[in-house]
């Protein structure tokens, strides 16, 4: 008994060993921009082509969807599902890098692959083995090796033209989006306890973690540390009727062993995207 499919395509099997290889040898001992944008072409020349030999109606739909996935996933919305994977054990990463929808241009070759491919004749075990190792590659990618570090700062103050209770009511707005955002892209389990102020995020009957605490103009002092959940920050808030400062103590980041020089400035980059330039724009 044989099936006829368009898995045995050569270029989709080549695109499928590319993805594995790449994500769990290449990226981790030569990584650069050459390894980080390859997953993305295989990956992205792959995956509407398989799906499409299991919905081949739906194929211009398929390679649609595709470009429409990658593009909200290289972008910080879907930060709250991948932390989400990350606290259950499911270690998820990707790199929020806009260079890399460079790669979408292999969605038309792909998809002119696809059309032109021919089926062909396979034993089902070998339609399995293919069809398993297909969605192994687009599941299986590796975290990067490394740590998650505390990163101490001394030098990092922010000052503002608003008063101590704007900026506080800001960082509450803010932590606010970051609950909105699990609600809406992580099953929406998430508890709020209206004595404490603080919101949880259930993952069972028997587990939760703290995800946002919103912050008491009154009680916040000005020497007390704050801990932003949201942004694994550590601050310090000071301030009166007029002005206010905020004050970075600390904040934890995934620092890759291979790269250890470079990552070192990225938890305060996305602090100081994700916190500072939202506040400053917050009206």
């Amino acid at each position: 008994m044989t099936a006829n499919s368009k898995l045995a395509a050569p270029l989709f099997l080549c695109s499928v060993f590319l993805l594995v290889l790449n994500d769990w040898y290449l990226k981790l001992n030569y990584p650069n921009w050459f390894t980080g944008k390859l997953s993305d072409f295989a990956g992205l020349f792959a995956f509407p082509f398989f799906f499409s030999t299991i919905f081949p109606r739906r194929t211009k739909a398929l390679y649609l969807l595709t470009s429409v996935l990658f593009i909200v996933w290289k972008t910080p919305f879907v930060q709250p599902v991948i932390d989400y994977f990350n606290s259950i054990g499911l270690l998820t990463n990707r790199t929020v890098d806009y260079s890399d929808y460079i790669a979408l241009i292999i969605l038309p070759v792909s998809f002119h692959v696809y059309n032109r491919s021919a089926k062909y004749s396979l034993k089902p075990v070998f339609v399995y083995v293919i069809a398993g190792f297909s969605v192994f590659s687009f599941v299986a990618t590796t975290r990067p090796k490394g740590s998650d570090t505390n990163f101490v700062y001394t030098d990092k103050v922010y000052d503002f033209n608003f008063s101590k209770r704007d900026l506080v009511s800001k960082l509450n707005a803010i932590q606010l989006e970051y609950v909105h955002d699990m609600q809406t892209y992580a099953s929406g389990n998430v508890d709020f306890n209206s004595e404490t102020n603080i919101f949880y995020y259930r993952y069972n009957e028997t587990r939760s973690d703290t995800i946002a605490v919103l912050l008491d103009y009154k009680k916040v002092k000005d020497l007390d540390t704050v801990l932003l959940r949201s942004s694994y920050a550590h601050i310090n808030i000071s301030g009166n009727d007029h002005t206010s400062q905020l004050k970075l103590l600390s904040l934890k980041g995934y620092v890759r062993e291979s790269n250890k020089a470079n990552d070192k400035d990225n938890p305060l980059k996305f602090f100081e995207k994700a916190v500072i330039k939202k506040i400053r724009n917050y009206k």
